[in-house]
């Protein structure tokens, strides 16, 4: 609570006290002139000073009582005590990160709020807020920053949440337009998605829905989304459908009432753009004022696999430690471009707050080795240190550590220095890895990770370093720029040879490496080569009879690309077996 204040006023002079003294008086104490300290002499109270404490004020009494004055000390109101803060929110986890997703609402001019809701302007009258299907909880701005997570972000992994729930049960349904009398009218119709759970209206988010029909309906899609469970579509080109359809989503705007959502139509093009159609509100009777200014337009963000994975690390960045670690970070003189450098500062940090937080373990204390574990691949990747470092940390072979990993996609195939176990997922083809313990001071958030991390997992982390260190791998530069290059040349080919050597002896030739793929889709490619060389033999038993006509010709050309299919899927089954 506040302290409590006083004020001290004056009540005009002592009796039998000279007014002239107490002027010089009171001018020499408050450098001022006699004009100015005059109203202290009068008989009406006048406040000399506020806001003080109980041991000020009597200072200043005596002061003024030394000049001649009657004074007084006053309490002031005491201050309100301050509401208690609301305790600290709690980070999303896991389960709820793969939960959350985009929800469209109709925008409005909200009142303010302690702790808003977390909220994405979008096109026309309508906003994006996020929500946890599993339980309806509305994701507040405490709770974004306690989880560390920007906007951008945020969207990103709430619309493929979305997309990935959604493409497997998403259906569209088809409503032909009636003719006057009755009869219907060619093939004219709208369409509408069905999708249930107040979620189809939120498919409008969905770029890749867009993309395909824009192809399928021949130009830009017209859509509208009257209610949270409609999402109705025609091509832009047919103005009769589209006005017939936004009729009958005007119907339902209007029963709506309060649970309404957008009263405007918009066309979606293959590129994702979304624009509102100008003067096509759904009442176009007597369309009324928009509550919030319209959003001509919007883009879509493609649905993206996060590349951070859900056990999230959840820890705050140090500056004073990076710059230990990675010094030059901090020197903008070796940084051709300032840009660079601030978004390598921003990717550290993004991945120690999001990235999948897995089991590092100290393999060779002396050498500064570190082996981090990834269950994605199901593999460890060497990083090397500075020694004094490690000495400075108090390292010892099998001291954990916490290692903060974002991943690379497959595109290129699976980095040079890793061995994907039996475990690899198959999605990831590299990864980011960043020591935590070097790079936070949240002691207590990393025991707190540490101890989520199994103890199978601590161990596998182990034996795949040692049997990495036995191996020669080479390991990667471990510092935050240079972890994600893998390291090609063995480390033994590096060492110098030993002093005096009379002779040089070759290195012992290693296993070549997995050729790229995995044993699913060796399996897979088998399988076609084998389909594919049963209908080459039964079809060449049928053409050999067929006269020499075009048919034939057709039936030629066929089994040639069946041949060449299954060729192909048979020399991609033998390269993963000759790896393997």
């Amino acid at each position: 609570m506040t302290s409590p204040t006083f004020r001290v006023t004056t009540q005009g002079l002592r009796p039998g006290y000279a007014a002239g003294l107490a002027a010089d008086q009171l001018a020499a104490l408050f450098k001022r002139s006699k004009e100015e300290i005059a109203p202290l002499l009068g008989s009406k109270p006048v406040v000399v000073k506020r806001g003080l404490t109980r041991e000020a004020a009597e200072r200043y009494a005596r002061a003024l009582e030394g000049c001649g004055c009657v004074c007084a000390i006053e309490a002031e109101s005491t201050p309100a005590a301050a509401a208690p803060s609301p305790p600290p929110a709690a980070p999303l986890s896991a389960d709820q990160l793969g939960a959350v997703f985009p929800i469209l609402r109709r925008a409005a001019v909200q009142a303010p709020d302690a702790d808003p809701a977390v909220v994405q302007a979008f096109a026309g009258d309508l906003e994006i807020v996020f929500r946890t299907v599993t339980d309806g909880v509305l994701l507040r701005q405490s709770v974004l920053r306690a989880t560390m997570m920007d906007m951008d972000r945020l969207y990103a992994l709430a619309v493929w949440n979305l997309y990935n729930w959604v493409h497997s049960r998403i259906t569209f349904k088809q409503m032909a337009i009636q003719a006057p009398e009755g009869g219907t009218v060619g093939a004219r119709f709208f369409s509408y998605v069905e999708l249930g759970d107040g979620l189809a209206a939120s498919c409008l988010l969905l770029q890749p829905i867009w993309e395909a029909l824009a192809a399928h309906l021949k130009g830009p899609v017209r859509v509208a989304v009257p209610h949270a469970n409609f999402c109705m579509f025609c091509s832009a080109h047919d103005d009769f459908v589209a006005a017939m359809m936004c009729d009958l989503a005007a119907e339902t705007w209007a029963e709506a009432g309060d649970a309404a959502l957008s009263g405007l139509t918009y066309s979606v093009d293959g590129a994702g753009r979304v624009d509102v159609v100008p003067g096509a509100h759904l009442l176009r009777t007597a369309p009324p004022p928009p509550t919030v200014p319209v959003t001509a337009s919007a883009q879509l963000v493609v649905p993206k696999l996060h590349a951070h994975a859900g056990n999230a690390a959840l820890l705050a960045l140090s500056d004073d430690r990076l710059r230990k670690v990675q010094p030059q970070l901090f020197d903008t003189a070796q940084w051709s471009r300032e840009d660079v450098r601030v978004r390598w500062l921003s990717n550290i940090g993004d991945t120690l707050a999001r990235g999948d937080s897995r089991a590092a373990v100290v393999v060779d204390a002396a050498n500064a080795i570190v082996a981090s574990y990834t269950d994605e691949l199901d593999c460890v990747v060497l990083l090397k240190f500075d020694p004094a470092l490690a000495l400075a940390h108090g390292w010892r072979d099998g001291t954990r550590l916490l290692s903060a990993n974002s991943y690379l996609d497959r595109d290129n195939g699976v980095a040079p220095d890793l061995r994907p176990g039996p475990g690899d997922e198959g999605r990831w083809g590299n990864l980011w890895p960043l020591i935590a313990d070097l790079l936070t001071d949240d002691a207590a958030g990393l025991a707190a990770r540490k101890a989520t991390i199994a103890e199978a997992e601590w161990n596998r982390a182990w034996d795949l370093g040692l049997r990495a260190l036995a191996n020669n791998d080479t390991p990667r530069d471990g510092r935050p720029v240079t972890s994600m290059a893998p390291a090609r040349k063995p480390r033994a080919a590096a060492s110098a040879a030993a002093p005096g050597a009379a002779t040089r002896t070759r290195a012992a030739p290693r296993k070549p490496a997995r050729a790229q793929g995995t044993f699913g889709a060796c399996v897979k490619n088998a399988a076609i080569g084998g389909v594919c060389a049963w209908a080459v033999w039964g079809a060449g038993l049928h053409v050999a009879e067929m006269p020499h006509d075009g048919l034939f010709y057709v039936a030629c050309f066929g089994i040639a690309v069946f041949g060449a299919i299954g060729l192909g899927c048979l020399w991609s089954a033998a390269n993963y077996l000759r790896g393997a």
